[in-house]
């Protein structure tokens, strides 16, 4: 590793540590860990391959290993160096993962890709080629689009995997397990593609006996909403009134959301449910990207109507059942990974991760770690951060005033109810 650049120019002083400045003041050379793993490494390899640090062993060769894989790296010196349009080299060492620059990239694409790009995307728009017909049923229709004064309607289905074109018929008993997927319907008068729902075509989304209908369930119906990861849909839903056989009574309707998939939006005749994958998805990106639950509900506007969004905000607003879904699929999701069959009265720390990397006796340390030597002690340090609320409960928002966390001490806050009886305890506290 070298510090300088490539093209044996100084490098360029920084206000901090330097390693020039280190070394004309006196001070200890500094000392490179990888070059010294460099140097320990070509010395492993050189007393396996008799002296010879250029031949890998053959177990290296057939099967490498990170620390391998990060030796060759700093070992080849000979990475391809950027060049500038001119041919003149500027120092640079290129990436291995992309040798190709962006602008070499683009220039392919205009000139060879492009347009078959566009010609391709343009196809997929067209309407049916050939015959009316339905590719499944026998509901033929000889003709072509411009014969037929009363062409029949023909669907088909943007999420499937090479969706074929369907009558209604046969685009309904072929998505009943996916009545999520985004239906198109041919307009042959204005000549487009539009967005149909299932539920215009007359589905019903039927709970329990493999999508079909319940014997015992009649003809009565619920319309509910479905919040997707596709989008905010409205279904006619038909409930299962069989009896369990072990408690000899109807299963509850928000039970049998949950037994097909469906995080109930509340639990009592619930009239808005979510995909179990669309609280994971949220759970995953209010993490990684941070993500607050009113623009995840935003992008799934979005995803339902992209030209008029306030359609779905006006009809199906979910953001306040998302909040709520939110919190406790999360925390029963934490109580399976913890493997806990109780939901209240939760031993202290019992939802508690603990860090792996952390010195955790009886865990991940050595049983002799009592005697190590006072050099090497540092190796068994436990480090804790404690951070301050910065007034904190001085910004309370309108919210409801006897709200309580479900972990109530089991996570990493304490205990409410505990921790105030902890302060009063202290009595008055000073001025800081």
């Amino acid at each position: 590793m070298s510090v300088g650049r490539a093209s044996g120019k100084s490098p360029t002083k920084r206000k901090g540590f330097s390693f020039q400045h280190a070394l004309s003041k006196g001070k200890k050379t500094f000392v490179d860990p990888w070059r010294s793993l460099v140097g320990s490494s070509k010395g492993k390899i050189a007393a396996a391959n008799g002296g010879d640090s250029s031949v890998p062993t053959s177990l290296s060769s057939a099967c490498p290993t990170p620390l391998a894989d990060q030796v060759a790296d700093l070992t080849s010196g000979d990475a391809e160096t950027v060049k500038e349009g001119n041919g003149s080299n500027t120092g640079k060492k290129a990436k291995l993962n992309n040798t190709v620059p962006p602008s070499e990239r683009n220039q392919d694409f205009l000139e060879v890709y492009a347009e078959d790009a566009l010609r391709t995307i343009l196809e997929a728009e067209a309407g049916p080629k050939g015959s009316l017909s339905c590719i499944r049923c026998t509901n033929n229709h000889s003709g072509s689009l411009k014969a037929v004064p009363d062409p029949p309607s023909l669907y088909r289905c943007f999420d499937c995997i090479q969706g074929p074109i369907l009558c209604s018929d046969c685009i309904l008993s072929t998505h009943t397990n996916n009545p999520f997927h985004s239906v198109q319907e041919w307009d042959s008068t204005r000549g487009f593609w539009s967005r149909r729902s299932l539920t215009e075509l007359g589905f019903v989304l039927n709970l329990g006996h493999t999508g079909h209908s319940c014997p015992l369930a009649g003809g009565r119906t619920r319309n509910t909403t479905v919040v997707h990861e596709h989008g905010v849909h409205q279904f006619p839903v038909r409930f299962c009134r069989c009896s369990d056989p072990k408690t000899r009574e109807t299963v509850p309707e928000a039970l049998q959301w949950l037994q097909r998939g469906f995080w109930p939006g509340s639990w009592k005749e619930p009239c808005s449910v979510f995909t179990l994958q669309v609280m994971r998805d949220f759970n995953l990106l209010s993490n990684t990207a941070s993500v607050n639950a009113r623009d995840y509900f935003i992008f799934l506007r979005r995803k339902t109507d992209n030209v008029v969004p306030d359609n779905v905000q006006k009809r199906q607003d979910r953001y306040r059942e998302l909040l709520q879904a939110a919190r406790e699929f999360n925390h029963i999701r934490n109580l399976k990974r913890q493997g806990l069959d109780k939901v209240r009265d939760l031993p202290y720390g019992s939802l508690v991760l603990l860090c792996p990397a952390c010195p955790q006796p009886d865990m991940n340390m050595a049983p002799d770690w009592m005697s190590r030597e006072s050099s090497r002690r540092f190796l068994d340090a436990l480090f804790y951060a404690v951070d301050g609320n910065f007034h904190a409960n001085l910004k309370d928002k309108k919210l409801d005033p006897n709200d309580f966390p479900l972990s109530a001490g089991a996570s990493y806050f304490a205990d409410e109810k505990a921790f105030a009886a902890y302060l009063e305890t202290l009595g008055p506290l000073g001025p800081e």
